[in-house]
């Protein structure tokens, strides 16, 4: 996973894509990322983990935090 920031205050993360390949269409509802801190580090611990286990729950943390980081972060 890499974190690159473009000119123009986007940022775009990438390296990620065969792991969030896994969950498409699965129903991330039930999972919460409420309690972790919406932070580069954070977001870095999350993808170790849904490599590592390559679960649904792990694999969709890590995505919504992505989402979350983005919408945060981005200009």
């Amino acid at each position: 996973m890499k974190i690159l920031h473009s000119e123009n205050g986007q940022i775009v993360i990438t390296g990620d894509e065969s792991l969030l390949a896994k969950i498409e269409g699965e129903n991330l509802n039930e999972i919460s990322v409420d309690d972790i801190r919406v932070d580069a580090d954070e977001l870095s611990k999350l993808f170790e983990i849904a490599c590592a286990r390559k679960t649904v729950e792990t694999i969709g943390r890590y995505s919504l935090l992505k989402e979350k980081y983005l919408a945060t972060y981005s200009a």
